[in-house]
């Protein structure tokens, strides 16, 4: 990648984390439960793409996809453990 290339990705990911910060944590809660059901759901296929992108073994594979279902479950959960006095869990609702 060219420094252009890493520049634009980098103005993309600042749009991008703007847009997902604006949102409730209900909204972003929601968002990470349905990407950890369609982790769960496509597994399989998930793994197949690391064996032929990353050269491990199934087992290795379907191991690493767990994992980030792990990850993503665990990002479920933090609007229950986000800090500060007042969240906003949905838009006019304190």
């Amino acid at each position: 990648s060219s420094t252009a290339d890493v520049n634009a990705a980098v103005a993309k990911a600042r749009e991008a984390q703007k847009a997902w910060g604006s949102q409730t944590l209900k909204t972003r809660a929601a968002k990470a439960f349905k990407l950890h059901a369609l982790i769960e759901a496509n597994a399989e296929r998930l793994a197949r793409c690391v064996v032929q992108e990353n050269g491990k073994t199934f087992a290795e594979a379907m191991a690493s996809v767990s994992k980030a279902n792990e990850t993503c479950e665990w990002a479920c959960t933090i609007p229950s453990v986000a800090s500060g006095r007042v969240q906003e869990v949905s838009r006019g609702v304190r």
